[in-house]
């Protein structure tokens, strides 16, 4: 039965662990097998232990070292580039001894009941086997905890994560299946691989629609239960097929002989795909009538078909959520959305940033010592009415949060990283739905949704509101001129409604907003978003996803991001200006606008030449567990840098639903998959942001709480999807 290891069993070239040499490679195959039950591979190999671009994972590497087979020169179906197994606990990693030599043995994942051997030489010493051994054990505990044992207690510890290969091994743990069926692990996992390996999809019909694509290729299924993807026998070599229906609307097929086997509308918000190019595949969700969701995973045979496929869907989407032809588009614009709409997950030089990587730990464990308590929080009374938490707003110059509850807004001191309540603001006139702070933490700004026209200036010193700023257009997002402006006495704002731009100013004296530098668009773009660099430059998203990058106000864009499709909900910039965030509402977009010789901000980008973004998302085997919580797609806030005068941005925090998110920007910037650490709670996060000066801790708002974590709380998202919420 193929598992995880088949799937992920092409990520060589990683940097050597451990190493043993020289050794016999065999493959012992089940008594059924009509290849016999023995065959000696390699005559002189060497086993090493690779690691991988996956956290806390290593592989074992088989090489040849005479390029010399055994006399019996039999077939055997992997080339010698092939010859690595991923290490986890599937793959049943144990010892034996034979003849007083020492044997490394792991199931086939390929053929149910096969076993490799490595048989190694009277010549490899006992330093060499303790080292592989510490390597993998190191490995395999770290897949399933956060850290590792204390140095006394490994050796328990790591006791049961090898497997006992030797005869009396195998004869106790066939007796144990049989006497003990009904212990809870055994039965489950038994359980699980029947499951799977009978695992049917029901027949139907074709669906209906002009045929894109169509590529054989393997299915898998996401084995929630053991965290890896499973390829029953029966769902291999099947055609994948994407289906246009007319009128924009597209559909994913899997089938096999005359019948279709899963048919799914490709929805964006549901589908979730990423394609990882070292192992020639895409994942994707399936909600299934029930409401449960499933992960699969396409295996493809080619790099060549898994492009072509991908290339496919990514036209799909687009026409989906633009309503528009693709053929409509300028081959820079295509080229430019085929790398934005595909969830490419790249490789990088794991070498090269083995020093950044130790920085970063080190980092952590300061950290660490610095905070006794990963979390706080404090309601106070302002948390026993009916209402419930909305909008937050955390100081720059004083340690003071400010969140919006109904018509009342409550204040917070996070002094000493410790959060406390210190008073209710009452009877604001109105319930808030966005809140700026503004002129060194003295004036809160204030915007009605009921009245998205005004904004109104609260002095915090009295808490009372003083103005009401009039506007004659729609303010549909606002934010200071500059990056660090809330920290001066700057006066005006940044304000952008459906198809302008422009200053909030006060001084003006009718209205607030600044027509002599305003800049206005014969049609309206749907303008939903505003932000600024540092220098004040300023970036401004739009509903289509599309983003425009000013060097002023009252002048064209210098350069245009063009949009997915999908609606900006939130939109932030570092203070260089050198990355551009966007959220969607199942997606980040992370833009580099700055090169050594273009700045996206002053100067006209060239269009064949554009920025390519990185996609974030949540994977698709982590959403099913998510959905299942929640019953609810994934919908991010807001997502925010951290900010600080002293230091460049580090991390991105945002949350979806009940799951608190935080994504590593270097790790980004190395195009790791498993970037981003989250936190369960048990109720919805409404807001978040980091307390200002830091990355390592975050400031949230659920409905009736108001609570400072520290990062280091934010956990490996397959650990916290096992454990629930806290």
């Amino acid at each position: 039965m193929n598992m995880f290891s088949r799937i992920f069993n092409h990520q060589s070239g990683g940097k050597p662990l451990a190493s043993l040499s020289p050794g016999e490679f065999w493959i012992f195959r089940s008594p059924s097998s009509p290849k016999g039950q023995r065959e000696l591979i390699f005559t002189n190999a060497e086993l090493t232990l690779n690691s991988t671009t996956r956290d806390n994972f290593v592989q074992i590497q088989i090489a040849d070292l005479n390029g010399e087979k055994s006399q019996d020169d039999t077939e055997f179906p992997l080339d010698k580039e092939d010859n690595s197994y991923l290490v986890h606990p599937g793959l049943e990693l144990g010892y034996s001894v034979v003849d007083d030599k020492v044997v490394i043995a792991w199931k086939d994942l390929e053929s149910e009941g096969d076993t490799f051997e490595f048989i190694c030489s009277s010549s490899v010493t006992s330093e060499s086997l303790e080292t592989f051994d510490t390597v993998a054990c190191e490995s395999l505990y770290l897949q399933s905890h956060e850290k590792l044992p204390a140095k006394d207690k490994r050796e328990e510890a790591f006791s049961a994560l090898m497997k006992d290969y030797s005869e009396n091994g195998r004869k106790k743990q066939n007796a144990t299946k049989e006497t003990e069926n009904n212990s809870a692990d055994d039965s489950t996992n038994k359980g699980n691989d029947t499951a799977l390996k009978n695992f049917t999809l029901e027949s139907q019909d074709f669906g209906e629609g002009e045929l894109k694509n169509s590529v054989t290729c393997d299915l898998c299924i996401f084995d929630s239960s053991r965290n890896v993807f499973m390829s029953p026998e029966n769902l291999r070599s099947v055609q994948a097929v994407v289906l246009d229906q007319g009128n924009y609307k597209f559909s994913l097929e899997i089938r096999k002989d005359d019948a279709a086997l899963l048919n799914t509308p490709i929805e964006p918000n549901d589908l979730n795909q990423y394609i990882d190019i070292a192992t020639k595949s895409l994942v994707f969700n399936y909600i299934c009538e029930d409401g449960t969701v499933m992960s699969y995973l396409l295996l493809f045979k080619t790099e060549g078909d898994l492009t072509d496929f991908d290339t496919v869907l990514s036209i799909a989407l687009y026409e989906i959520c633009n309503r528009k032809k693709w053929e409509k588009l300028a081959e820079p614009d295509k080229d430019y959305l085929i790398n934005a709409l595909s969830g490419w997950n790249m490789k990088y030089d794991t070498e090269a940033d083995e020093d950044n990587d130790a920085e970063e730990d080190d980092d952590d464990e300061s950290s660490e010592d610095e905070e006794d308590a990963e979390e706080d929080d404090d309601e106070g009374d302002f948390g026993a009415q009916n209402e419930r938490n909305s909008a937050l707003e955390i100081g720059h110059v004083n340690d003071r949060t400010y969140v919006v509850r109904g018509d009342k807004i409550g204040v917070f001191s996070n002094a000493n990283h410790n959060l406390k309540h210190s008073t209710t603001i009452e009877n604001v006139g109105f319930d808030p739905d966005r809140i700026l702070l503004h002129d060194r933490d003295r004036s809160l700004i204030l915007q009605n949704k009921n009245n998205a026209n005004n904004l109104y200036r609260m002095d915090l010193e009295t808490g009372k509101i003083v103005d009401e700023w009039e506007s004659f257009k729609q303010i549909n997002d606002f934010n200071p001129v500059s990056k660090f402006a809330q920290t001066t006495g700057e006066s005006t704002l940044l304000g952008v409604s459906g198809k302008s731009m422009y200053y909030i100013d006060p001084r003006v004296a009718e209205g607030i907003v600044n027509t002599k530098t305003e800049k206005t668009y014969s049609q309206n773009l749907g303008f939903s978003n505003i932000c600024a660099t540092a220098d004040g430059f300023f970036a401004v998203g739009d509903k289509r996803g599309a983003i425009r990058l000013f060097s002023e106000m009252g002048k064209v864009a210098k350069t245009l991001i063009p949009g997915l499709g999908d609606p900006i909900v939130g939109l932030d910039v570092t203070a260089d200006g050198k990355y551009v965030l966007a959220t969607c509402k199942s997606y980040l977009l992370l833009i580099e606008t700055q090169t050594n010789d273009i700045n996206g901000f002053n100067q006209l980008w060239p269009v064949d030449s554009r920025p390519k973004p990185r996609k974030l998302m949540i994977t698709p085997e982590n959403l099913s567990y998510m959905y299942q919580v929640t019953k609810q797609p994934i919908s991010f806030t807001p997502a925010r840098f951290n900010i600080s005068t002293n230091s460049k941005e580090a991390t991105i925090v945002t949350s979806t639903g009940p799951y608190l998110v935080t994504w590593d920007l270097k790790k980004i910037l190395r195009n790791e998959k498993s970037s981003y650490r989250i936190k369960q709670y048990k109720s919805q996060i409404t807001a978040e942001n980091f307390e200002f000066g830091t990355d390592q801790r975050v400031i949230l708002t659920l409905a009736d709480d108001v609570n400072i974590v520290s990062k280091r709380a934010l956990k490996n998202p397959d650990q916290v999807l096992r454990q629930g919420s806290q």
